[in-house]
């Protein structure tokens, strides 16, 4: 007869892997009985999710207007340039065409 093994207590790092899988198999589980393939969330921007709260009719009204003022109080991103205006060589391209129009006509 063999001798029983004992087993030793997982760890904490352990415990949490164990624990991501088994919560990872529930999902993949769920999204295939509903007929979905599980997504992983992505990232989202704050200005994205706080535009979300501040529009979901369903949300609490103070989340909505904590949601309207955050997005107020936040900088606004800086608009992106068109490419006309950052390329010079395309930028006097365009003129010179302009140009050649205005004396044709």
């Amino acid at each position: 007869m063999g001798r029983p093994t004992i087993e030793r207590p997982l760890t904490a790092t352990e415990r949490q892997q164990r624990r991501r899988l088994r919560l990872k198999s529930n999902l993949d589980e769920e999204a295939s009985s509903i007929g979905a393939e599980a997504k992983r969330s992505r990232r989202r921007s704050p200005r994205g999710v706080l535009s979300d709260i501040s529009n979901d009719e369903a949300a609490p009204a103070t989340a909505r207007v904590a949601a309207a003022r955050a997005l107020l109080a936040q900088p606004k991103p800086p608009r992106r340039r068109k490419a006309v205006e950052d390329d010079p060589i395309t930028r006097r391209a365009l003129q010179i065409a302009a140009e050649r129009n205005r004396s044709i006509n």
